[in-house]
This record gives C-alpha cells, structure tokens and sequence, in this order.
C-alpha cells in the first residue's frame, strides 16, 4: 500500500515504468508466495521475523540502493544483512583461515602498489622540475 501510494501520481497513472513494473513484481512474487505458504502450517519456515511484504519487498528491489528501505528505519538493514550474511554458527575456522589469509594477501598487494605509485609520482614530479629548468634555460 506504501508503495502504491507513494509511486503513482494524482491521476492513478505510475510515475514511470520502473514503478510499474516493481509493483507488478511485487504482486506476481505474493501470489506466488502465499499459494506456496498455504502448503505449509503456520511458523513451520521458522522465520518470523520478517514480515512476507518485507521479504518481497527485499527479494523485488535487490537492495543495491546503498542498503536501506525507505520506511523501515534501522530494521531495513538489519533485515538486508540478515539475509544477505551466513549466520556465526555455519562459519568454521577453516574459512575464517581462508579468510584472513586472502585479507592478508590483499594488503600486501595495497602495499606494493601504494609504494609503485609513490615512486612514480616522485619521478614525476622530478621530471616536472627538469622541464621547468629545461624551459628556462631555452628562454636565455
């Protein structure tokens, strides 16, 4: 209902054909959710901490729009992490090995390249300095 008031003009008309075509997602996406939830007993996904417009919501939008849900506050992206991020309890440590291995071969090669273009930057600027005198010794 938000999104329906929020994305159509005063003449019922959507604002453009993104809104449009959202919506019509988002509706396709219920029907298809709450004939597939009639098959199951109520709290049987074991996921109620989110509420079937949120999740379709999420799921229709993709949430690339820097992480938030206009209208759900700080829960917006509380639900987009939650659902984006493995919990703690399915990470082991051999993946938190992996991890910090692949952190650790990244800042090296930062490392490497922020110390490659101090050094061209430094040649740079000498080379600057050798054409400025080069230009005033041509002047006489």
């Amino acid at each position: 209902e938000f999104y329906f008031r929020t994305h159509r003009k005063k003449d019922q008309s959507w604002v453009g054909p993104h809104a449009k075509s959202t919506y019509e997602k988002f509706e396709k996406r219920k029907f298809e959710l709450s004939s597939q939830n009639s098959t199951f007993a109520p709290g049987e996904d074991g996921d109620n901490s989110q509420s079937p417009t949120t999740c379709l919501l999420i799921l229709i939008y993709g949430w690339k729009e820097k992480g938030r849900i206009f209208g759900l506050e700080s829960r917006g992206r509380t639900m987009i992490l939650s659902s984006s991020q493995p919990s703690k309890s399915s990470t082991s440590s051999g993946d938190v090995d992996a991890l910090r291995s692949q952190i650790q071969k990244l800042n090296e090669s930062l490392q490497r390249q922020e110390q490659e273009n101090f050094e061209i930057r430094h040649e740079l600027t000498e080379n600057r300095k050798q054409m400025h005198t080069l230009i005033q010794y041509l002047r006489f």
